[in-house]
């Protein structure tokens, strides 16, 4: 442990040294800093985005149905006798 008189010398060293900084601080903090000017950035141009097309069934050119789902469109395509009234 240190003896009372190195702990009291250590504060005051410490003192010494932080009290440029404190004033600085002090300094500064009664400035005012200087307003930026506000200009508009421009924005970069985007095209809009477009809406996916839903997915088509078709055969040939009629289109026989639309589904996200690629089994049911393989099954719409597999059961063109309902669309073109064939045999069940």
């Amino acid at each position: 442990m240190s003896s009372p008189p190195r702990k009291v010398l250590a504060a005051a060293v410490c003192l010494v040294l932080m009290a440029p900084s404190l004033a600085l601080a002090a300094k500064e903090a009664g400035k005012k800093a200087p307003h930026a000017r506000h200009t508009r950035v421009p924005r970069p141009a985007v095209a809009p985005r477009a809406e996916a097309a839903p997915p088509l069934v078709r055969f040939g050119n009629i289109v026989i149905g639309t589904d996200p789902d690629p089994r049911i469109r393989q099954q719409l395509l597999r059961d063109l006798g309902a669309v073109f009234g064939g045999a069940d």
